[in-house]
């Protein structure tokens, strides 16, 4: 973590063509600490950093329909270690195609919901160098993937029982206990 940062309340904002990172200790005053535009945005709409807070995976929830991916998930990989100056340095694409939505990181696991193909779970050992593989997946409406809104909004994994409620759209809630 950006150790000049240690106490403040920082604020990482997803604002359809970047990442934004603001200072909102002084809540009269926030600071915008660096604002990063990055290639293939087409609406940055949610991100997680990792526990460490040296890295932080973006969901862009348009990317998949501007036609640089061919409708693959697409996870942006930043380093956060300089809250000034963060780095866009990988990305991760899905084995499927579906519009990415919400994504939370506990410990080495991204939980991330796609729309069209339900939960990834994707190992994050390898992020550090770009990499991140994805481990395991519940498709809420198996018999199609697509790239629409339609599917999964959202999931939650933060139970300490170890369920993850996962929400679908059309057919109403699951409740998994993933086994990895």
């Amino acid at each position: 973590p950006d150790t000049r940062f240690t106490g403040r309340e920082i604020c990482f904002n997803f604002n359809e063509d970047s990442l934004t990172i603001t200072d909102v200790t002084v809540k009269s005053q926030p600071v915008i600490l660096s604002r990063v535009p990055y290639f293939g945005n087409a609406y940055s709409h949610q991100g997680w950093t990792t526990e460490d807070r040296r890295f932080l995976l973006l969901n862009d929830e348009l990317d998949e329909l501007n036609g640089l991916n061919n409708g693959f998930t697409q996870t942006y990989i930043w380093n956060i270690q300089s809250l000034t100056n963060p780095e866009h340095f990988g990305n991760f694409f899905s084995p499927v195609q579906s519009i990415d939505h919400n994504l939370y990181i506990i410990g080495n696991r991204s939980f991330q919901t796609n729309y069209a193909t339900g939960l990834r779970i994707l190992n994050l050992d390898g992020i550090a160098n770009g990499i991140l593989r994805e481990i395991a997946s519940f498709d809420v409406r198996p018999e199609v993937n697509d790239i629409a809104f339609w599917g999964s909004w959202s999931n939650y994994p933060f139970f300490a029982s170890g369920n993850i409620p996962v929400q679908s759209i059309e057919r109403g809630l699951f409740i998994l206990r993933p086994t990895i």
